[in-house]
């Protein structure tokens, strides 16, 4: 291994000298994306999104988005660009995500696509609305509870010009009524 070091280090010293024996200098050129230390893998670009507290989102999208007492783990964030707000939370082991964007009608933006089992049109909070369900389990599973789930349920605001999206994933959560949780908020 050693060798092999001294080899590598070897032809970086040539290509170096080499670059300086033209009457070049030899630059170092900035990489375009960061690499991990651990495991060499390229790391993408930077996440888009801008943690903050409720009264941060609200300054900065104009949403104020409330979440049930009982949840925790609340985390605020809003994407400038977009004017989406975004509050994350849990209650019990469910993970729910709650979003906000202005639209001009009523438009999916939970950012989850998948082919849903379930498409029905609904209402929440008296407005237009769509709830969508995901899940990997196969009719005849003799495990369901251990199926993978995700719900959607999204509803645009006429009032506001807005559209409003909740949404949670994970196992367990066969028979959960999203609509029923997002009226609550």
């Amino acid at each position: 291994m050693k060798k092999f070091g001294v080899v590598v280090l070897g032809a970086l010293a040539l290509s170096l000298v080499g670059c300086a024996s033209k009457g070049e200098e030899a630059q170092v050129a900035e990489p375009a994306e960061e690499q991990t230390a651990d495991s060499g893998n390229t790391v993408g670009l930077a996440n888009p999104w801008i943690d903050t507290d409720k009264n941060g989102v609200k300054a900065a999208t104009g949403f104020e988005l409330n979440v049930p007492v009982e949840a925790q783990n609340v985390m605020y964030s809003y994407l400038e660009d977009a004017q989406m707000a975004q509050v994350t939370y849990l209650i019990g082991e469910d993970e729910f995500v709650y979003r906000a964007q202005p639209t001009a009608e009523l438009m999916d933006i939970s950012g989850f696509n998948y082919d849903w089992f379930l498409e029905d049109d609904c209402t929440v909070h008296g407005f237009e609305g769509k709830e969508l369900a995901y899940s990997d389990a196969e009719e005849d599973a003799e495990f369901i509870d251990d199926a993978f789930y995700v719900h959607v349920v999204y509803w645009y605001n006429t009032d506001e010009g807005a559209t409003y999206s909740l949404s949670t994933s994970g196992k367990d959560l066969n028979g959960m009524d999203i609509t029923a949780i997002a009226e609550g908020l």
